[in-house]
């Protein structure tokens, strides 16, 4: 079984797009113009310069959340169109049972396009939102995050929970992100939990806790508003990051993505069901890295493809072929 993964903020880096669009031999003239149209028209809909952003932008810019996370939904949404030949997703992806979507954070807005759930411009309207709504909440909160390397998990959170904060990220591996005030983030650098290193964050605010409140509220009103009606019924499975659970029920995995902004992202079971779900490969669409790393520690006997650049692209289709065989067939027709 195949499991296709989007990676989360963090995993941005300049130039996304250079690889994918513009040095990539392994596509064609005419699937090069559509993915720029597409590009071209998801940046007037959004108000975001996405070209400069994923040619030109240095880290700075794109660090910031409001441009970080539609940037890191598009690029994936491009790496997964060029392994189908394609600027649509295909059917066939989303009505397979050999298959299961996971996405990390704001990676879960992508998976849930890819799973056919969402309509795709209603998915980019969402992520959008969530990175603009994100960013507003961040401005004035001083708050941070930091992750603690190592130490056993029930000493760290002991201590997060006395100095007040919350474990935003459990990433599994001995990986936990502490989140709150930076008054208290600097006495956990400074007495750090016995066997753990302290690696502050280059972020804008507290993450998945309370800071992000707001921002909860305003996506859960954007939802009732105008995305109810753009949900789609079929019976592809997502995994959610709330506790790994398997979701097929779209208003379902919609509720859960709301919340999960405010909430804490668990990678960790979100990996563990993998595992319960027989998934014998992960495809991590590009920016690929973060998952693969957090896989390897976690998941040592499912196999793992890594879309760093263009250049994976065939070693993506063979991966395929292997863990879906029949998604290879609609590869084996482009």
């Amino acid at each position: 079984m195949l499991a296709i993964l989007a990676p989360g903020q963090g995993s941005q880096a300049p130039n996304l797009f250079k690889s994918w669009v513009d040095d990539n031999s392994n596509i064609d003239q005419s699937l090069r113009a559509k993915i720029y149209t597409l590009i071209k028209e998801f940046a007037e809909q959004s108000n975001l310069d996405l070209k400069f952003l994923g040619a030109g932008a240095n880290e700075e810019e794109i660090r910031n959340t409001k441009n970080a996370q539609p940037l890191l939904f598009i690029t994936g949404l491009i790496g997964l169109f060029e392994i189908f030949n394609t600027t649509e997703i295909p059917q066939q992806i989303f009505s397979n049972t050999e298959i299961v979507f996971a996405g990390h954070s704001v990676g879960e807005v992508l998976a849930f396009a890819l799973s056919g759930k969402i309509e795709l411009e209603a998915a980019w309207k969402l992520v959008c939102a969530r990175g603009e709504f994100m960013s507003n909440s961040a401005i004035g909160s001083n708050t941070g995050m930091s992750a603690i390397l190592g130490g056993d998990r029930s000493e760290v959170i002991k201590v997060l929970d006395e100095l007040g904060l919350t474990a935003a990220n459990e990433n599994g591996g001995g990986q936990i992100v502490a989140a709150g005030g930076l008054t208290s983030l600097n006495k956990l650098e400074q007495n750090p939990p016995p066997g753990s290193r302290i690696r502050p964050l280059v972020v804008a605010g507290a993450f998945h806790t309370k800071t992000m409140e707001k921002a909860q509220q305003q996506l859960a009103e954007l939802s009732k508003e105008t995305l109810q009606n753009k949900l789609i019924k079929n019976n592809s499975v997502l995994l959610t990051n709330k506790d790994g659970a398997a979701v097929v029920d779209s208003e379902k995995y919609l509720e859960l993505l709301v919340g999960q902004v405010a909430g804490p992202v668990r990678w960790d079971l979100t990996m563990d069901q993998l595992k319960k779900e027989g998934v014998t490969g992960v495809l991590e669409l590009p920016p690929a890295g973060v998952l693969s790393g957090l896989m390897k520690r976690n998941c040592p006997d499912i196999e793992i493809c890594t879309m760093k650049d263009a250049s994976s692209l065939v070693n993506a289709r063979e991966f395929i072929i292997k863990h879906s065989p029949s998604l290879g067939k609609i590869l084996g027709n482009n």
